[in-house]
């Protein structure tokens, strides 16, 4: 039994093993770097901005004109041409003056009807 002896582990054997393993495992990507890497759901033309904020989370709470010229403007010059993505973004300024003035002409109309 001599030949047969048993080596005694260090009691923080088992912890470094851990850090091995955790070492050689790649590491998650965060979500926030999964975003940027997403070209369907996270293009990186509407996640690169300073803010870490997506374009996305800010024009879904606005009309749809609206929310359409702030992405245009949003990535102006990160896909495509710059002066392209603003003339968009002008296009739908212009149709949401145009939807309000009607609307505004409209309530008017009908206000001097009921007075």
């Amino acid at each position: 039994m001599a030949g047969t002896k048993a080596t005694a582990r260090p009691a923080n054997a088992g912890a470094r093993d851990d850090v091995a393993s955790k070492a050689a495992k790649p590491r998650k990507r965060t979500r926030r770097a999964a975003k940027r890497h997403d070209p369907v759901s996270h293009p990186k033309h509407y996640t690169s901005h300073p803010s870490g904020i997506e374009c996305i989370q800010v024009v879904e709470h606005l009309d749809f004109c609206i929310g359409s010229a702030i992405k245009y403007l949003w990535r102006a010059g990160l896909k495509g041409a710059a002066i392209e993505d603003l003339n968009k973004a002008r296009w739908y300024v212009d149709r949401e003056i145009q939807r309000r003035e009607r609307a505004t002409r409209t309530s008017s109309t009908e206000g001097g009807k009921d007075a």
